[in-house]
């Protein structure tokens, strides 16, 4: 339930002097070779003479000439002729894309600036024809390359590089996970024109995820899964596949076992999928197989609450079968691998009763003890007869067995903005300049250590992310920054 080592220690020499972490068991890495790399949407292969004329031809498709703007190829000089002398070439290494539904190759990009010594090496020469452009394959192709370089030569930094004036190519390399660096002022002379270059970067660390978070690398692998698309169109973009870890696959939905089956995350939570607080042999049977036929990952499971939105009272207000209860989940760990259990605490009053509050802490001891789970206190909105629907109310349950769901959604929807929701994580004051703690460079340890799930949804709307008003990329690069490693779940509409 704690959240991962935060390394802030720098290492230093005889001389007290800051110096760079050791890298351990170092050796230069391989050149890369004209290896085929073969995706589902397309096919990555060693430039030939064979694939001039299909590029010439594919190129012709463009209206006018902007797209060559940028690149190192005249207004007039023929493509026939560029690409046959890129073949061949070492460095840099240049390779076709070849499309599987015509067979023709549709595009070009290099390995190019590569320093096998330092583990690094640049994606260059990035030329999609309009039978490419936006399309799977054309983000299929830059996965294959990344996973050449990161997975099989084990380099450690990967380089995009472009004039900073390409704002289509600085997007994409936003879109594709790499970090912005800087940019180098009058770093070339090229068509007679001064250039700036911006530089961007990605490396191991990010494309493997570190600190027991997913990474870029599983971010593509969503995104290109074929259960991402409908009727062509993405059901989420590449960077929501890349933030996000997880989905709920209950809220909004007629039937969760469909809805396991075709989501493209591997990693699912649900809502109870029973009827009763102690359900049938053969219906808990269901569930395990249900995911195990799709092979998904249950990584959160809400306990019977009722149905608080039509009145219910929850489980709380009656008298709870703790002992059935922990069997059953003990029985869905076993199958699963399931931890954590978020128990909705019912309605009927704006607080929980002593003998309430010692079921649940009876529950969680026995799911503490019994397995090692965690049960969870989401504070909720929209019920006023709710008893927890603040931070501040569920912390007096938390324990060594009892961790906070950090629903986003449900906090803004009460008004309460990410700084709000930050300064009650972090156990700040607001960071004035004053402030030793707000300007510490790793944040105060308090209710942020007790988070041990986080759900989101865009407010307001209760949308995926980017329906509404909340900036999504910095909370979840906040959250990560601040050392949280756990699951960051989709829960919308």
């Amino acid at each position: 339930m704690h959240l991962g080592p935060r390394p802030t220690d720098i290492p230093v020499n005889s001389f007290s002097q800051p110096i760079g972490p050791a890298v351990d068991n170092w050796s230069p890495r391989p050149y890369p070779q004209g290896v085929v790399l073969h995706g589902r949407y397309c096919r990555v292969e060693p430039l030939g003479m064979h694939h001039v004329l299909d590029l010439a031809r594919a190129f012709e498709a463009y209206p006018d000439s902007r797209w060559r703007t940028y690149l190192p190829i005249t207004e007039g000089e023929d493509l026939r002729d560029v690409f046959a002398f890129n073949v061949g070439q070492s460095d840099p290494l240049h390779f076709a894309i070849i499309s599987l539904d015509t067979g023709a190759a549709v595009g070009t990009v290099a390995l190019m600036s590569q320093k096998p010594e330092h583990g690094s090496m640049e994606m260059g020469w990035v030329m999609y024809s309009p039978q490419l452009v936006r399309t799977r394959a054309a983000t299929e192709a830059q996965y294959l390359l990344m996973r050449y370089v990161f997975d099989q030569l084990g380099y450690r930094r990967y380089e995009w590089k472009c004039d900073s004036l390409n704002a289509p190519s600085k997007a994409a390399a936003r879109r594709l996970g790499f970090i912005e660096e800087g940019t180098l002022r009058n770093a070339v002379v090229y068509k007679g024109r001064s250039r700036d270059t911006t530089y961007f970067s990605m490396t191991d660390q990010q494309w493997t995820g570190r600190r027991g978070f997913d990474g870029v690398r599983a971010g593509f692998e969503r995104w290109l899964d074929p259960r991402n698309f409908h009727q062509g169109q993405q059901r989420y973009s590449l960077a929501v596949m890349r933030a996000f870890t997880a989905v709920n696959c209950s809220i909004g939905q007629e039937d969760w076992a469909t809805a396991v089956a075709e989501t493209p995350f591997q990693r699912v939570e649900l809502w109870w999928p029973f009827t009763t607080p102690v359900p049938q042999q053969d219906q808990v049977e269901q569930l395990i197989s249900t995911l195990s036929d799709n092979t998904k990952q249950l990584v959160a499971l809400n306990i019977y609450g009722g149905d608080l939105a039509a009145g219910d009272r929850g489980v709380l207000h009656a008298e709870p079968d703790t002992q059935g209860w922990v069997d059953v989940l003990e029985k869905i760990h076993r199958a699963t691998g399931v931890r954590r259990f978020n128990l909705l605490l019912g309605r009927g009053g704006n607080q929980l009763s002593d003998a309430q509050r010692d079921a649940f802490t009876a529950l969680a001891n026995a799911v503490g003890h019994r397995f090692s789970g965690v049960v969870m206190v989401e504070p909720l909105s929209g019920l006023e007869d709710y008893p927890v629907t603040s931070l501040a109310e569920a912390q007096p349950l938390l324990g060594d067995h009892a961790g906070l769901l950090l629903d986003v959604y449900h906090l803004a929807a009460q008004g309460q903005s990410w700084e709000d929701i930050t300064q009650a994580l972090l156990g700040t004051d607001g960071g004035t300049e004053d402030s030793t703690e707000a300007n510490t460079s790793e944040p105060s340890t308090h209710l942020l250590d007790r988070v041990a799930h986080v759900q989101f949804a865009d407010a307001p709307g209760r949308g995926a992310p980017g329906t509404g008003d909340l900036d999504w990329q910095s909370i979840v690069e906040d959250l990560r920054a601040w050392g949280y490693s756990g699951d960051i779940v989709l829960e919308h509409l």
